[in-house]
């Protein structure tokens, strides 16, 4: 039957399996072994191989040419809001229309936040999707001492503006509670957003007396290094960090770790709908896996 013109069609139901497969990081040659075994044989699957080849090609032109308004992402986004009256997303649209950042968080994140933000960490070193925009999560510690997300962002660029414009929806996200802590992994237009958004600083003279006699003691006042170091100080000297508690996330190793889990769910080839997702479904799998 397949090897008639008129019934090579991919019926409605199973493309849907296959497309939900891809998503998932499955090969499309896998897919069709998958179908076959599952109905008894190729005879019963009603396409060839390269026409579910062409067939899945068609799908992600038809995405890509929805996606240049990034409908879909924002379209699965409002489904989940539907469904929860204290889901929060916002957006930023560029110049030709382009969806630039996407930032958002259900209920239970927001939960978690209230609870256990007093301390954050996050990068935006996670980069798999097909647009190499920075994906960003705020991951925090529960009672559990298991890591939790709070938020997601999927970032235009990582400049300082756009991260004010990040911090500013994210304490609008968590009706103004300001962390106690936040944890970075050094970038410096996230150091300076912060210092804006979330001000706060400590200052000892007994340590800049300390720092200067061993400047001078050693002859290191040209040293780019030492200078950079110094001014970086409140950020890593034990004396400004003396009184803060950490839950573990005195360096970025949770963070670390999370990038580590979303390569599971993640893939290079992601357009924007697919990635966002394929990110709720990892946080769905995290909250499962510690019930």
């Amino acid at each position: 039957m397949q090897f008639l013109r008129s019934n090579r069609v991919v019926p409605a139901c199973m493309g849907a399996q296959v497309m939900s497969m891809r998503r998932s990081g499955i090969r499309t040659c896998h897919i069709l072994n998958h179908l076959v075994a599952e109905r008894g044989g190729h005879e019963y699957v009603p396409f060839l191989k390269k026409g579910l080849y062409n067939w899945i090609r068609r799908q992600r032109e038809l995405e890509e040419e929805d996606e240049i308004y990034a409908e879909g992402a924002l379209g699965y986004l409002e489904c989940l809001g539907l469904r929860d009256p204290n889901f929060f997303e916002t957006h930023m649209i560029d110049a030709e229309y382009r969806l630039a950042d996407l930032f958002w968080a259900n209920g239970i994140l927001r939960d978690d936040y209230g609870r256990f933000g007093e301390i954050i960490a996050f990068d935006t070193t996670y980069k798999k999707n097909a647009y190499n925009k920075p994906l960003l999560l705020f991951v925090g510690v529960n009672h559990h001492f298991r890591t939790i997300v709070f938020v997601v962002a999927l970032l235009y660029d990582e400049k300082e503006d756009t991260y004010i414009w990040l911090l500013e929806e994210f304490l609008q996200c968590m009706n103004n509670k300001f962390p106690q802590v936040v944890v970075t992994d050094g970038d410096k237009a996230m150091e300076k957003a912060i210092e804006k958004v979330m001000p706060h600083a400590v200052h000892q003279e007994e340590f800049d007396e300390t720092c200067s006699g061993l400047v001078s003691e050693f002859q290191l006042q040209d040293s780019q290094w030492v200078a950079i170091t110094y001014t970086n100080r409140m950020s890593w000297a034990e004396c400004f960090l003396r009184g803060n508690f950490f839950t573990g996330l005195g360096t970025t190793e949770r963070s670390e770790s999370m990038n580590s889990y979303l390569a599971h769910f993640l893939t290079s080839k992601l357009k924007i709908k697919d990635l966002v997702g394929q990110v709720d479904k990892a946080i769905q799998s995290i909250r499962h896996t510690e019930r």
